[in-house]
C-alpha cells in the first residue's frame, strides 16, 4: 500500500525535507483556546505576560495633569484635521476667530475645555 504525501511520516519510512519544514499539527486542540483569525481560520490565543505594571503601582492612573494633556492633544488633532474655512462659514464667523479659540496660551475655548477636564 502506497501512502499519499500528505500522510504523516511513519516509522517504516525515512523523513523527507518536507517533513522537516512542516510544523507538527496538534492532534486535539483545546476548544477554549481557539480564536478566529482575521482570515477566518482558528488560531491559538497567546496569553499576556503578567509582569506588566498595574494601576495600583501608580502607572496608568488618570491624574489631572494627564487628563489635561490628553484633552489638549485631542483638540490639537481635531484642529489640524478640521476644515476651518467651511466651519467658519457654517458658524457665521471668520477663520481667524476660530483659530484664536483653538490656540494655546490664551483664555479661550481650548483652555476652558482643558481646565474642565483637569477639574480646575
Amino acid at each position: 500500500m502506497k501512502r499519499s504525501p500528505s500522510s504523516p511520516p511513519s516509522s517504516n519510512r525515512l523523513p523527507t525535507v518536507e517533513d522537516d519544514i512542516k510544523p507538527p499539527r496538534p492532534s486535539n486542540p483545546k476548544k477554549g483556546n481557539l480564536k478566529a483569525a482575521p482570515n477566518g481560520t482558528p488560531s491559538s490565543v497567546k496569553s499576556r505576560k503578567t509582569d506588566t505594571p498595574h494601576a495600583s503601582m501608580g502607572i496608568g492612573e488618570w491624574t489631572s495633569e494627564k487628563k489635561g494633556k490628553f484633552m489638549d492633544e485631542i483638540i490639537a488633532l481635531g484642529y489640524k484635521a478640521a476644515n476651518l474655512d467651511e466651519m467658519a462659514q457654517r458658524l457665521g464667523l471668520n477663520k481667524r476667530q476660530l483659530i484664536n479659540q483653538l490656540t494655546t496660551g490664551r483664555k479661550n475655548f481650548r483652555s476652558l475645555a482643558v481646565d474642565a477636564v483637569r477639574g480646575d
